[in-house]
């Protein structure tokens, strides 16, 4: 029955895709991604071992551009909306792929637990959320961390990482039919003046999915074993580009820094550096500069002071920080309870905090805010644990990269929404587990692998 279901697969595939295209008219957004999620779990389920194994995923690239009410206004629950369809991701991996234990993982989903029963006793008395928010960011919490109970071993490396790859391109291809349909545009104009790319999503998720992409690209390219695969250098150039056109300044210093190690190190400190890793080194420093020299003037105008910032312009950051930092201080030890960044502006309305952030991004401050300073070193441990174990499991220019990533990471993290946007966390946590899961081998280690074709012919 199986067997017949996979020989018809691909009508099976094409009459709902004709059936989604017919809806398109007069379905929402939301629904319309839902329908085409329930797709791509369908191909997933007929073809497993296959890249619509990882397509449900896609469901990263639109959000939150697609979680609108019938006026075009954000829905309330948007967030539940994007969490539910990712749930839905999770278990056609699970369910495709199989299941593998994380010490990880379980941790991170202990230290998680833990927070929310304190938020749901009221432990200390300082606790300001209801039950049902707590239960919420306990799900938004948790589920990135889900992912690394999946067999990645099973998917592979380089059709695990490709996939991360190309997320961002699909983002920006995605960004054109939303924008026909009235429901999002692909370039945004800030206050500022300054264009910035933005996809199917908005510029600072965009930006997310570029860095993670162009560290999956660079790890890619270290790998002796996808050596065979010469468009992958072209997939680093072009998140490097997606990345600078999105002018997140926090996300290119970081995906700079990338490009600079692993272009020295394929370049300057490895002997044993393939092909395929130095010509995407040479690439990236080509498209790195000319990228830059477009962009720079637009990112200087982006940092320049105004009335209310002084000298250098942070987005309202500085407000921000000192509004959520405040209220951290008032509960050091167990935080004001899981979900309570999300309404605190709601709750307290600052008057010199920007309206757009209704988040701290400060990941210290939001995970000391919602969970106490035990709840911050728990998070920040395993997040770091996981960078370690993926750097432990290659060697060369891969390690640098991941190593390099990690820094980049902490950084990141005092100026952005790092663990509460699903566009980083899921797709870092997928890049490193990917990684850890599928160690270099003893062979792979100094040198380059031999092709494919001859490995296939050596007895075993």
């Amino acid at each position: 029955m199986l067997t017949q279901l996979r020989g018809a697969g691909p009508w099976i595939v094409g009459l709902a895709a004709a059936m989604v295209a017919g809806a398109a008219v007069a379905i929402s957004p939301l629904f319309l991604a839902v329908e085409a999620l329930l797709l791509f779990v369908l191909a997933a389920l007929l073809y497993p071992g296959t890249r619509w194994q990882l397509a449900p995923l896609t469901v990263l690239v639109v959000s939150p551009a697609i979680f609108l009410d019938a006026a075009g206004e954000p829905m309330p629950n948007g967030d539940a909306a994007q969490k539910a369809l990712l749930i839905v991701a999770l278990g056609c991996l699970v369910f495709t792929a199989g299941v593998r234990w994380s010490g990880v993982g379980a941790a991170a989903v202990a230290a998680v637990g833990l927070a929310l029963v304190v938020s749901v006793l009221d432990v200390g008395g300082a606790i300001d959320v209801g039950t049902a928010l707590a239960a919420r960011a306990f799900v938004g919490y948790t589920l990135p961390w889900l992912f690394l109970f999946v067999d990645w071993r099973r998917i592979g490396v380089s059709r695990g990482l490709g996939f991360i790859a190309k997320l961002p391109l699909l983002s920006v291809i995605a960004g054109i039919p939303l924008q026909l349909a009235g429901v999002s545009t692909v370039f945004s104009i800030e206050a500022t003046g300054v264009p910035r790319l933005e996809g199917a999503s908005i510029p600072a998720h965009l930006a997310f999915l570029a860095l993670v992409g162009l560290a999956a690209g660079l790890c890619l390219l270290g790998l002796p074993q996808v050596d065979r695969n010469s468009r992958t250098h072209l997939w680093v150039g072009l998140n490097l580009v997606i990345l600078v056109g999105t002018a997140t300044r926090g996300g290119i210093g970081v995906g700079l820094a990338l490009v600079a190690v692993f272009i020295v190190h394929a370049l300057m400190v490895s002997r044993t550096s393939s092909r395929l890793a130095r010509r995407g080194a040479w690439m990236a420093t080509a498209i790195g500069v000319v990228a830059m020299v477009v962009a720079a003037p637009e990112l200087i105008r982006r940092s320049m002071g105004n009335s209310y910032e002084g000298t250098f312009n942070l987005s309202g950051r500085d407000q921000a920080w000192d509004f959520f930092f405040g209220l951290a201080t008032q509960s050091p030890a167990t935080g004001k309870g899981l979900g309570f960044a999300t309404i605190a502006v709601q709750l307290y309305a600052p008057p010199n905090v920007q309206k757009e952030f209704v988040a701290p991004h400060n990941e210290y401050i939001h995970l000391w805010l919602d969970g106490g300073l035990l709840f911050l070193v728990a998070m920040m441990a395993t997040m770091l644990t996981l960078f370690f174990l993926a750097a432990r499991a290659h060697r060369g220019t891969v390690r640098w990269v991941i190593a390099t990533f990690g820094l980049g990471f902490l950084g990141y993290s005092f100026t952005d929404n790092t663990f509460s946007t699903p566009q980083f966390t899921v797709l870092v946590v997928m890049l490193l587990g990917i990684l850890a899961a599928n160690p270099a081998s003893p062979r792979q280690v100094g040198a380059p692998s031999a092709p494919v074709e001859a490995r296939a012919a050596v007895p075993a």
